[in-house]
């Protein structure tokens, strides 16, 4: 049937084949990436964004700390957004359960680049890309946003680290 080239035989390949090799190799993909990754969740609270792995290790920064957010990236492999502080920071993957809630709350950081996000996600290089940075004041220090999360904050504890 391939052999001579009909169309039956053509379709078989197309419908059949092609797929099937398609399916197999995307599940084969997972399963070792699957292998490779944690589970993590984003908690944010009024003072501070945590993000805990699978198993029970964490990262956190307070808001008050948070210096600048970037997204690093590489396509075809999602993205993480990076939290910076000053004493500490958080990598948050694309596909952490309470992602959207994180994003939410990026759109208050006054001059939050969301395409940022995009680009990262897309880059050939595994490029870092700048969506905020807090803003210096006129006398060089870092100014305090009235309409960003550092305003809501209260003087609570951090949680314990469990090693």
């Amino acid at each position: 049937m391939l052999v001579r080239g009909s169309q039956h035989g053509w379709e078989l390949v197309f419908l059949g084949v092609v797929p099937g090799t398609v399916a197999l190799c995307d599940l084969l993909l997972c399963r070792i990436r699957g292998s490779q990754e944690y589970g993590y969740k984003v908690e944010l609270t009024s003072n501070e964004v945590i993000c805990r792995r699978s198993d029970g290790e964490f990262e956190s920064v307070r808001w008050s700390d948070l210096k600048a957010v970037s997204a690093y990236g590489a396509h075809l492999e999602g993205y993480t957004l990076l939290l910076n502080g000053t004493a500490s920071g958080c990598a948050v993957p694309d596909g952490a359960a309470g992602i959207d809630k994180l994003l939410k709350r990026m759109r208050s950081l006054p001059g939050f680049d969301f395409e940022a996000i995009t680009a990262a996600a897309m880059s050939e290089n595994r490029e870092e890309h700048l969506c905020w940075e807090r803003e210096k004041s006129s006398d060089g220090t870092e100014a305090l946003l009235a309409d960003s999360p550092t305003s809501l904050l209260s003087n609570l504890d951090r949680p314990k680290r469990r090693s």
